[in-house]
């Protein structure tokens, strides 16, 4: 990371699991949490720390242990890699953004990487489902119903994204030497 101390680093990534892990586990409108917004930050920083691309899956990994391990799960997992791809692919070449610039590209990212995220899950669901026609109205079908879900993603993301962005421009921006005189 930019220019954290290693201590408020360590805080910082704690802080980003226990996060992940409590916005899965509180009660919350269906796939409004932390995690893609967590896996947009891991394509962001990856730069400056790769051990951070772990930090969505070891959320994802907890969070499925307690809440339990489900059917379609490689989707989920596939669905949140593709958006922390996306996160390092547009930051790679986005070195020198203002806060207003990042701030533009992390609104974009986040839907764009919802929506990327709710086409592979939602193929997933289809995928392996009974419930679903296993032919082209059947996919169709399982994509129009998981639209709130879509919706609740985006507005996760949004507001996540909002929460991890601004801690972490918190935390790196240069100190000030500013005294205070009387």
């Amino acid at each position: 990371m930019k220019s954290m101390k290693s201590s408020s680093e360590i805080l910082f990534v704690l802080f980003l699991v226990v996060l992940g892990v409590v916005s899965r586990m509180i009660p919350h409108p269906w796939n409004f949490t932390a995690i893609g917004s967590m896996a947009l930050f891991s394509g962001f920083s990856i730069r400056s720390n790769k051990s951070l691309v772990l930090l969505t899956f070891v959320s994802l990994v907890i969070s499925d242990a307690l809440i339990g391990f489900y059917d379609g799960m490689v989707y989920t997992y596939i669905g949140f890699a593709v958006g922390m791809l996306l996160s390092v692919g547009y930051f790679r070449k986005q070195l020198a953004l203002s806060f207003a610039g990042r701030a533009m590209a992390l609104t974009g990212l986040s839907v764009v990487s919802s929506f990327v995220f709710f086409l592979i899950t939602n193929f997933g669901v289809w995928k392996g489902s009974t419930f679903y026609a296993q032919d082209i109205s059947g996919l169709i079908m399982s994509y129009v119903a998981g639209l709130p879900f879509l919706f609740n993603q985006v507005a996760g993301d949004l507001f996540y994204a909002g929460i991890i962005f601004v801690l972490y421009e918190y935390l790196t921006a240069p100190q000030k030497n500013a005294q205070v005189t009387v």
